[in-house]
């Protein structure tokens, strides 16, 4: 489902004049075109002659109407009861839009997701791979691996779909060159020339790690070697020392890049995750240190570094075995703000040494790919059989892991009044599915009119169906009534307010007829 934007009333510019009082997690992306939403999306905007379709909650194509005008419940979903215009004058306390609107303090987490699906990126069937980066790009998700070949390559592949990636082939893109024995742990960003930055480490002398750099003109390469060299040699390590190494990098908010590099040359200097800062996406002609980190801070030493500008933070992600993943975030001086754990979908693999979140080509935390609009994508090696000698932990199948993190939900119906318009349906956050989330309505005509925007507040209506069908607690249900100078064709649009990670979600786009 490509996200585009509409073209009619509610392109995206004027609808955010319209919410001049919303917080950064109210920012809400284009309206879809596309009325079946992937079913990892949840639902999404429908923006095709609302009165005669709805979205179910299980996020698959659009129920249709039965001949009584209601919506079909499939296995799963929750019926929807479509009511009647009436002759009730419009009465409404809505809190206009132009009065701040102030969220307290919420429990539950800011990327803990309770919507997640897995599947294969690679079955790796016949040796080793872990460690991968993961960017999309030019409507394809690039997945990049250690891979063991004669030692560790790096290689790559490319499709337009999660699902597709099972069946692309890998293609080497770096392979050892003299003094280096392995090429490992790929990073890769694309810099403000345009040309691909590919960070990785290598074993110039089997025991020890250093870090190189290379770049292409594309994300698969060819990749030319900048240096093998970037971060000091230390050939004269002992067991345990493990060099300096496992380079990511990030763009960050102040338009500098960020790397982050595992340094294990003890007693030389303490082992700790080193952040440096470069206006040089290769880093390789200056960099500033700017912090050092206690390993345990994270949760251990093979993790990915990004930046989530919705949140203004920089995330780490390790795997935690058994429990899933565990998301470290930093403040931009590289303090720790908090850290939680992302739970495994079921019957997903226990994640291996090395994930990753899908990015950008920034090296930002995306929600907004097609194939898990609206979700967080993590990517990374599973526990396997045990394999010529080779590590459990690297042998299993690599998968990626989606995690919903924008809302959720359904308008039930919009029907118009004499002189204004009821609006009824349910929403909630995945990061948080017992809190109650604000509702935004707009409404404006077709030849233009600026959109009024009409904060319902919190969902305060209660949903039993919802809460049996979802899995969630609380209140989620929202019924509102909102007069309208507008008359004739009156486009109602409704938003879920975002909480935690991610965006707000356009819920429906329906034009009734408001008469006087």
């Amino acid at each position: 489902m490509q996200v585009t934007e509409r073209r009619a009333l509610f392109a995206l510019p004027v609808l955010l004049g319209a919410i001049a009082c919303a917080s950064p997690d109210e920012t809400l992306p284009p309206v879809e075109s596309d009325a079946s939403p992937s079913a990892d999306a949840g639902a999404t905007m429908d923006s095709a002659a609302a009165t005669d379709t709805a979205f179910d909650i299980t996020g698959d194509a659009p129920a249709r109407r039965d001949a009584d005008g209601d919506v079909g419940a499939r296995d799963g979903s929750v019926r929807v009861e479509v009511f009647t215009a009436t002759d009730t004058p419009v009465t409404t306390d809505v809190q206009p839009m132009d009065v701040p609107v102030t969220t307290p303090p919420r429990s539950g987490g800011y990327y803990a997701s309770t919507r997640a699906a897995h599947g294969i990126v690679d079955a790796n069937l016949t040796s080793y791979e872990y460690a991968p980066a993961f960017v999309y790009y030019g409507g394809r998700y690039h997945y990049f691996a250690c891979v063991g070949v004669r030692g560790d390559w790096i290689q790559h592949k490319s499709a337009a779909t999660l699902a597709g990636l099972a069946a692309a082939p890998f293609r080497t893109v770096l392979s050892p060159s003299p003094g280096e024995n392995h090429t490992c742990d790929p990073a890769v960003v694309r810099g403000a020339d345009g040309r691909w930055y590919l960070h990785y480490s290598n074993t110039p002398g089997g025991t020890y790690t250093d870090a190189g750099v290379a770049v292409a003109d594309r994300p698969e390469g060819p990749y030319t070697r900048i240096t093998m060299d970037l971060l000091g040699h230390f050939s004269g390590l002992t067991a345990g020392q493990y060099g300096r190494g496992q380079t990511t990098v990030t763009l960050g908010p102040d338009g500098a890049w960020y790397m982050a590099f595992t340094n294990q040359i003890a007693p030389m200097e303490p082992n700790s995750i080193v952040i440096l800062r470069s206006p040089d996406p290769s880093f390789a002609n200056t960099r500033t240190e700017v912090a050092r980190i206690d390993p345990a801070a994270i949760g251990g030493w093979s993790t990915q570094l990004s930046y989530d500008p919705p949140s203004g933070h920089f995330v780490f992600i390790e795997p935690a075995g058994a429990a899933g993943f565990l998301v470290t975030s930093f403040d931009t001086t590289f303090h720790r703000v908090a850290q939680e754990t992302l739970a495994l979908p079921p019957g997903a693999g226990v994640p291996g040494e090395g994930q990753a979140f899908l990015t950008d080509s920034d090296g930002h935390l995306l929600t907004t790919s097609p194939d898990a609009n609206g979700s967080l994508v993590v990517v990374g090696a599973t526990n396997g059989p045990a394999r010529g000698g080779f590590p459990q932990w690297i042998t299993g199948p690599n998968e990626w892991r989606t995690f919903r993190v924008d809302p959720v939900g359904v308008v039930d119906f919009v029907t118009p009044l004499p002189g204004g318009v009821r609006v009824a349906g349910w929403s909630y956050d995945p990061n948080d599915r017992g809190w109650s989330i604000e509702t935004h309505i707009y409404l404006g005509t077709a030849a233009g009119t600026t959109p009024a925007g009409t904060n319902d507040g919190a969902t305060r209506v209660p949903r039993p169906d919802v809460n049996a069908a979802e899995g969630t607690t609380g209140v989620h249900g929202f019924s509102v009534t909102i007069p309208t100078a507008l008359r004739g064709a009156v486009e109602v649009c409704t938003a879920a307010i975002n909480v935690g990670s991610g965006t707000s979600t356009w819920l429906a786009c329906r034009t009734v007829t408001v008469a006087n």
